[in-house]
């Protein structure tokens, strides 16, 4: 049977494709509201763990900026067992020197990375530094520049016990100024949750899985279980394999919400936005070219075709295919707060943000490629070399 499709039916057929991408995005944002949960407070004298030691390592290179701040939320946890293990990654702005003042902490143990071994991306290998020398029956991997508050370890010891988990991981508060990087911090959150499923981390089952950079904290059986950082010795996205290792071996991963227990200032303006996924967006397509640009243009045209539908209009169901795809986008927005006015008026503007957020990945994807390397914190990395295990 032949069917004869004008252009009118072909612009529904299209404007209906783009509502259900948003209302896609939509229901993981709900998903993510009923299955990604919040830690439970947990009093002083409430600490079922006192003899469980965590070992908070981190590895820094050139932070000089934020690297004392970060140290220093740290160690003032409130949980009895600590050891930070801060790990010199071949820094050359005196970043360790920022940390001296410290020093006299004997819970701070400094570890110096003169030279990186063949094989190794410079964190990867400073983290498995860090864990080489760690004595704890956990270990918690974060970054330099995420603060913690002072029951943040407690919080999530009492997390990871009341689920069983082998993983935790934390989504932090991001600081955000203004509505441009709000748009590319949503529009980033909204596209990780259709393309990694986080909410279903802890579902054995099922394949979403999230690891997150501020804050990975691992048993360490399990850690040795997986093979350490040694297993992804080449691979870009560390924080994210870890916990797909993790949900491979059939361990129990967890992913919970501590936006009021870390937090972390992730980028600064365009520049920064650029910087955050210069090095990993094209390792998110597994260093396929046909398929970051193909990616990029759905981006594009997802973020288009709504608008499209308000500007030529037409039909009862064009109108009804554009108020489901701004009505989605409005309402997802509360996955990220709760103001609502700010939300109506990033709702209405994430056209904008999935526009900005495509250009930005294929600028770092261009880079990468005619560079035929990856760059990361002043190192190049040839792209040929770099892990590229299915993400």
């Amino acid at each position: 049977m032949r069917v004869d499709l004008n252009t009118a039916d072909l612009f529904l057929i299209a404007a209906w494709a783009g509502a259900a991408f948003w209302a896609l995005c939509l229901a993981h944002t709900v998903l993510g509201a009923l299955f990604i949960r919040r830690m439970p407070r947990v009093e002083p004298d409430e600490n079922s763990f006192p003899t469980v030691k965590v070992s908070i390592i981190f590895a820094y290179r050139d932070e000089k900026a934020g690297i004392l701040d970060a140290c220093r939320s740290v160690l003032a946890q409130d949980h009895g067992s600590i050891e930070v293990i801060a790990v010199d990654d071949r820094s050359t702005d005196g970043s360790g020197n920022a940390l001296d003042e410290l020093s006299g902490d004997p819970r701070l143990k400094r570890v110096m990375v003169r030279d990186l071994p063949h094989g190794w991306l410079g964190k990867n290998h400073a983290l498995q530094r860090g864990a080489d020398c760690a004595t704890g029956e956990w270990l918690l991997f974060t970054d330099a520049d995420v603060i913690f508050q002072k029951d943040t370890v407690r919080r999530a010891l009492k997390t990871a016990n009341c689920y069983a988990a082998d993983h935790l991981a934390l989504l932090p508060h991001v600081v955000l100024n203004g509505a441009v990087e709000n748009l590319f911090y949503r529009a980033f959150g909204t596209l990780f949750a259709v393309r990694f499923q986080p909410w279903a981390s802890r579902f054995r089952r099922l394949n979403g899985f999230a690891g997150v950079g501020a804050f990975n904290m691992i048993r360490r059986r399990a850690y040795q279980q997986i093979g350490e950082h040694r297993a992804i010795a080449m691979d870009i996205a560390d924080d994210v394999m870890l916990a797909k290792r993790v949900k491979d071996a059939g361990l129990r991963l967890m992913l919970g919400s501590g936006e009021d227990a870390v937090s972390v200032r992730w980028f600064v303006g365009f520049k920064g936005m650029l910087n955050s996924i210069r090095k990993n967006s094209f390792r998110g397509f597994n260093y396929r070219l046909d398929l970051a640009i193909a990616g990029a243009a759905g981006i594009g045209v997802c973020a288009i075709l709504p608008v499209l539908c308000v500007i030529v209009g037409g039909s009862a169901g064009v109108w009804t295919a554009a108020g489901v795809s701004f009505g989605s986008m409005v309402l997802l927005q509360f996955g990220f707060g709760s103001k609502v006015p700010q939300n109506i008026f990033l709702g209405l503007a994430m056209p904008a943000g999935l526009l900005l957020f495509a250009y930005v990945i294929m600028v770092s994807v261009w880079d990468t490629w005619r560079r035929q390397a990856v760059i990361w914190r002043g190192t190049s990395y040839p792209l040929k070399q770099m892990d590229a295990t299915w993400l």
